[in-house]
């Protein structure tokens, strides 16, 4: 059958393709991911085709692509816009949140991914310290965490922590604490990060809240304020502390810690602690 003879409410691929704006590689890839599923495949030559009414659906993905949305977003999208106008309003909401997030990210970064494309020197003007860390007693809490939730985790664990050792009849005994035991980032499953609350003496654990204790350890220490605290400027802070272990000839001797003094913000303040041997 060409092209010409097909029923009028009927379009081969080619043809929905040029009407929709998508290519034909990606009308067969969307087929795969179950996205935008063809009306008939003839069981003879394998040609695909699809109907009018569905390039309502085509150009509504060709637009959220466009806004570099991932295909399973995608999906999820077109089933509640369905049955639930609000909640996609919502979902989109959140997405642009997080696109505008990813922009800044990249704009904070640009400029010192020029420094290193134009081979200048990298100036690390962050102090290091060299503090032995005491031994801790320390309640805490490990989970994998997506990095647009991490802000948001962290304040709502170390407020469970804290409340934890308060019913225990208890006080938290220093700042509240983040051990990094993996990467951070926006790729699948991140971290763990552990929530540390110190205490004074042991107490008995509940469901995924441990008791702990830490060894004394030497750490490499700097401070960090302000906007030095935020993401991703505070990465010039483990690059310090890493970079002064190296260069000192000693080795890691576990993960990272980062120790908050304050809430995020402004006057935010923190010290991140990197043990070594």
């Amino acid at each position: 059958m060409v092209e010409n003879d097909l029923p009028k409410d009927r379009l081969s691929i080619g043809q929905f393709a040029q009407l929709s704006l998508i290519s034909i590689k990606a009308l067969r890839l969307y087929h795969r991911k179950g996205l935008l599923e063809p009306a008939s495949i003839d069981p003879f030559t394998g040609y695909r085709y699809y109907l009018k009414v569905q390039l309502n659906d085509a150009r509504l993905i060709r637009m959220m692509r466009q806004m570099e949305m991932p295909l399973a977003l995608i999906h999820e999208m077109l089933e509640v816009m369905k049955v639930d106008s609000k909640k996609a309003e919502s979902m989109l909401f959140e997405y642009q949140q997080s696109f505008e997030k990813r922009k800044q990210l990249v704009d904070a970064i640009s400029d010192q991914l020029l420094d290193y494309i134009n081979h200048k020197e990298f100036e690390m003007t962050i102090e290091v310290n060299q503090v032995k860390a005491k031994a801790q007693h320390v309640v805490s809490i490990t989970k994998n965490v997506p990095i647009n939730e991490l802000d948001q985790y962290i304040g709502q664990t170390i407020g469970r922590l804290q409340k934890f050792v308060q019913d225990q009849g208890e006080a938290p005994v220093g700042p509240p604490f983040g051990i990094y035991h993996g990467q951070i980032n926006d790729d699948g499953d991140t971290g763990p990060i552990e929530v540390c609350v110190p205490v004074n003496q042991a107490v008995t654990g509940d469901g995924d809240i441990e008791y702990k204790i830490f060894d004394e350890v030497n750490t490499a220490v700097v401070d960090m304020r302000g906007p030095d605290c935020s993401f991703p400027a505070i990465l010039k802070g483990y690059d310090a502390t890493s970079n002064w272990i190296i260069k000192n000839g000693h080795e890691m001797a576990g993960s990272p810690r980062e120790v908050w003094f304050t809430a995020p913000g402004e006057a935010a303040h923190m010290q991140i602690q990197w043990p070594f041997s």
